[in-house]
């Protein structure tokens, strides 16, 4: 029985490896197709997209008929169709090199930290203003101060808001009133309650803990689209092959 289970698994091993090595397909003994096409294709797919491997290698087979049928009827010798071909080969190449690149490139915490230092502006906390908005029994004498008020009514909410967002959260009148306080001066609120809006503090720009913002960068740094590595490795290549740009429109780099 055993010699049975060891004998069937090692048949199953070799079929399943054979499979995995072997041709899928060949359109002539040059032209043949095997698993490592498939996986290329697979990882070419967005990667929601789900697809078996006989979908996959079906599709595969269609486009490789379409290509051996194109080349024989010479399609692939007109211009618009060679450039176009040119151009989707262009954009996967450039994925697939940058994809080699980050993935060669040692991201330590001298270059975060380089990085950190150079765009503070990005890492750090636009000023806020820390506002208290006070629910009161009664409408109160001027001035109108929060020392004073805190005695004549009770807390609603205390919140902290940046400074661009003043006015999308309490309307142009009252943020613009606001910009004139001073810390500890409120605006008084009447309609059918009686509120006040106190500026308890004005909290300056600060730059945040580099620790605290280091995962960002790092992610910012290995990011394909227009990432910092991405952006380095392109200078590189301005500089050693010197293209001569007819057109500064495709001048990609600021001087």
């Amino acid at each position: 029985m055993m010699k049975k289970i060891v004998l069937s698994l090692t048949l199953f091993f070799l079929f399943t490896q054979n499979g995995l090595a072997g041709e899928l397909f060949c359109l002539d003994k040059d032209l043949c197709y095997d698993q490592a096409y498939l996986k290329a294709f697979q990882e070419l797919l967005a990667p929601y997209f789900r697809a078996d491997n006989q979908e996959l290698c079906r599709a595969l087979l269609r486009m490789a008929l379409v290509k051996k049928e194109a080349t024989q009827k010479g399609l692939l010798n007109k211009a618009e169709i060679k450039r176009r071909l040119e151009i989707a080969q262009l954009r996967e190449l450039y994925r697939l090199y940058m994809q080699e690149v980050v993935k060669k490139t040692k991201v330590d915490d001298k270059i975060l930290k380089s990085y950190y230092l150079a765009h503070q502006k990005e890492f750090s906390l636009k000023k806020r203003y820390k506002v208290k908005i006070l629910k009161l029994k009664q409408i109160p004498s001027p001035p109108y101060r929060l020392e004073g008020l805190l005695k004549e009514g009770e807390v609603e909410t205390t919140q902290i808001y940046p400074e661009d967002k003043l006015i999308i959260i309490f309307g142009k009148r009252f943020a613009g009133e606001m910009y004139n306080l001073k810390e500890g001066q409120c605006l008084l609120l009447a309609g059918k309650e009686i509120k006040a809006l106190c500026l308890e503090k004005i909290l300056p720009e600060t730059l945040l803990e580099f620790e605290k913002v280091k995962p960002r960068i790092k992610k910012k740094l290995l990011d394909l689209k227009g990432g910092f590595i991405v952006q380095e490795e392109l200078k590189r290549l301005l500089q050693k092959y010197k293209p001569d740009i007819k057109d500064e429109r495709c001048n990609f780099m600021e001087k």
